[in-house]
């Protein structure tokens, strides 16, 4: 007997579950989905396969087995490429070439279990909500759900965490797999696995079924920027898309939300929205604009100058790392490093240190601030309760907030000052410039960005840290040297919130 033709993706997606997809969308779906060809579509969903694939007519028959989309917030990743895909797979593969007793998986696997649930939550939404689709649940749990199909097969939806390694993959009949936010796959000793998951999951997609990786990008390696890199424009071992933003989400609402993060944090906007990997391969979290910072002919200053707005920060260790308090100094729109306090911990030989007293930590750390002026210190919650118990009337240790968002956007801070040249550091403390141009972000689930001071020769970049803790302070979320510019952008954003009806 003949069998029926499975509906198709987009048809499923629109007309089944009611999804108003955009013409980006709809087109990625249809010639990754669907099969059809780029020079099959019509000339204006021709131009966005242009810009999705590149210069592609046919996509070969061995690129069609894995789709790559490198995304920008936004764009339906996880509901319309991981969700959606898994239960139409689950939905309608053949599952004609599964021994008795067999079962099939639609398998979804991100950085973290947290992750991963969000977008098996978002297929039980889904199936739930169309009639049809919710009678076929069968069961479900936290990490998984059934579905009995028309024929009487089951097939389950299930989700791993990447950090359960490539070995935990083994073993199943994939209808199909999702790697999602790929770029940000570590296993339980934090070491990347993203190809580790790759090639466990590979070999057992079921004929007709794709592995799905769709990713935030990262830094130039790994397995989202290789096969990227190699097949973007020419498909060749997987299709790959490149999904900015705005190409997949043309709409006011979120032209404003990305204008206003390209005001806020304009490489976090390069990354987060328009896709594009963090250039050179590295991790560094500072680059070039350390260099105009440096300003040998400058002095170290001891006391503030008159109308200067003084901040004073702190990073206190005691037997391992040093202890540090820097003072900045602000006038107008600059930002100077004025001066540095350091006390190391004394080396006894054969690794072993005489620790710090805390007490004269804190006693040196106020005199130091009262030297500028200033009687509030603002340091990280390391040892911050017993340190307060040795401050001299009048003083005040405050701590800085110490959640990875929070220290994220600290340096954020700094790194947009130091861009626009408003930083100044003195040639005789250029060992915080040092220490900076060591700092190093690292990719967190989620996208997040880890921010990290890398141990060199018993140090633990003390200086910068305490200094990133004051200029964060001292400096302003928008005004600089390009104020000019930056108001144009304002207005620009203003108009566009208008134009999205999210001001009035």
């Amino acid at each position: 007997m003949k069998r029926s033709r499975p509906i198709r993706f987009v048809d499923f997606a629109t007309r089944v579950l009611r999804v108003r997809l955009t013409p980006a969308q709809r087109v990625l779906c249809l010639v990754a989905f669907d099969g059809v060809e780029p020079v099959q579509l019509d000339p204006a969903d021709r131009d966005l396969a242009a810009k999705l694939f590149g210069p592609v007519d046919e996509i070969p028959t061995a690129a069609r087995a894995v789709l790559l989309v490198k995304k920008g917030a936004r764009v339906g990743g996880s509901w319309i490429f991981g969700a959606l895909y898994s239960l139409w797979r689950a939905l309608t593969a053949d599952l004609g070439g599964l021994a008795p007793g067999e079962h099939a998986t639609a398998l979804i696997v991100a950085p973290d279990t947290r992750l991963g649930r969000q977008v098996l939550r978002y297929a039980l939404g889904a199936a739930k909500e169309e009639p049809s689709i919710a009678e076929k649940i069968e069961a479900e749990t936290s990490d998984s759900f059934v579905l009995r199909r028309s024929d009487g097969r089951p097939v389950a939806i299930e989700v791993l965490p990447a950090t359960r390694g490539g070995s935990a993959l083994r073993g199943r009949s994939l209808v199909s797999a999702v790697l999602s936010e790929a770029s940000f796959f570590r296993d339980e000793s934090a070491v990347v696995n993203d190809t580790a998951c790759f090639t466990a999951v590979a070999p057992r997609v079921m004929r007709g079924g794709m592995v799905v990786i769709e990713s935030t990008p990262w830094a130039e390696q790994g397995l989202v920027y290789d096969l990227f890199n190699a097949n973007w424009g020419a498909p060749a071992t997987c299709l790959a898309a490149d999904a900015p933003t705005l190409l997949m989400r043309p709409d006011p609402e979120t032209a404003a939300i990305v204008e206003r993060e390209r005001l806020r944090d304009p490489d976090n906007a390069a990354r987060e929205f328009d896709a594009q990997f963090m250039s050179g391969g590295s991790s560094l979290y500072f680059g070039a604009e350390l260099a105009s910072a440096l300003d040998r002919d400058l002095s170290v200053r001891t006391s503030a100058p008159e109308g200067a707005t003084v901040q004073i920060g702190g990073d206190i260790g005691l037997s391992r790392d040093a202890s540090a308090f820097c003072a900045v100094h602000r006038m107008g729109e600059h930002i100077t490093l004025a001066d540095l306090l350091e006390m190391r911990p004394r080396r006894l030989g054969k690794g072993r240190t005489q620790p710090l007293s805390l007490r004269d930590v804190v006693q040196q750390g106020c005199e130091f601030a009262e030297r500028h002026g200033q009687r509030v210190i603002h340091v990280d919650s390391y040892v911050l309760v017993p340190a307060r118990e040795h401050l001299p009337q009048g003083f005040q240790l405050k701590a800085v907030a110490m959640a990875n968002e929070h220290k994220a956007e600290r340096y954020r801070l700094l790194k947009e000052s130091l861009r626009n040249e408003l930083v100044h550091i003195p040639g005789a403390l250029v060992r915080v410039v040092t220490q900076l141009a060591d700092v190093v972000a690292q990719p967190g689930p989620g996208g997040l960005v880890l921010i990290k001071h890398p141990r060199r020769q018993g140090s633990h970049g003390d200086a910068a840290a305490a200094f990133v803790i004051a200029a964060s302070k001292a400096a302003d979320r928008v005004r600089g040297a390009h104020w000019f510019e930056i108001r144009k952008r304002q207005e620009r954003l203003a108009a566009l919130e208008k134009a999205a009806g999210l001001t009035s």
